[in-house]
């Protein structure tokens, strides 16, 4: 992983247990990107900055 990302990672604030995703209302594991989410948004989102994606509505 990029120095970026793990510092990013580093700084993700561990939420309580009933956090709830801000994007698919899954359980929450901490902040990623700005807003708490899942590993699995975490890891969407991820690859979508990384591949440089726009997606449009």
């Amino acid at each position: 992983s990029s120095p970026a990302e793990s510092a990013n990672m580093n700084a993700a604030n561990h939420l309580g247990a009933g956090t709830l995703c801000a994007i698919c209302g899954d359980r929450a594991t901490g902040k990623h990107y700005g807003a708490s989410s899942c590993d699995g948004c975490k890891g969407f989102f991820r690859r979508s900055v990384r591949k440089n994606h726009m997606y449009s509505c």
